[in-house]
């Protein structure tokens, strides 16, 4: 099952109409998480992966543009937007 199998059903459609299941052949679907941290916000980065193993993840906060390496139970996700790049 592919990364994004449990997050998307095969049926789910996106904003421009093509089944997802389809954009990966023309296009790659780009996932961001909007997280807090306190009074915080930030975005979630999914393409690299923490050195403190899997229960954390970098955050990249609007504020300054630091990236924190944060235990994943401390951040609240307050959303979850999806969209298509051309690759």
């Amino acid at each position: 099952m592919s990364f994004l199998g449990w997050l998307v059903p095969r049926h789910a459609t996106t904003r421009v109409g093509r089944r997802i299941g389809q954009s990966f052949m023309h296009g790659v679907v780009v996932l961001t998480l909007r997280v807090e941290h306190g009074r915080r916000s930030g975005r979630l980065m999914l393409d690299r992966g923490s050195s403190k193993g899997e229960t954390h993840g970098l955050v990249v906060f609007d504020d300054d543009g630091a990236v924190e390496d944060l235990p994943l139970a401390a951040l609240k996700l307050v959303a979850l937007k999806t969209g298509l790049s051309s690759a």
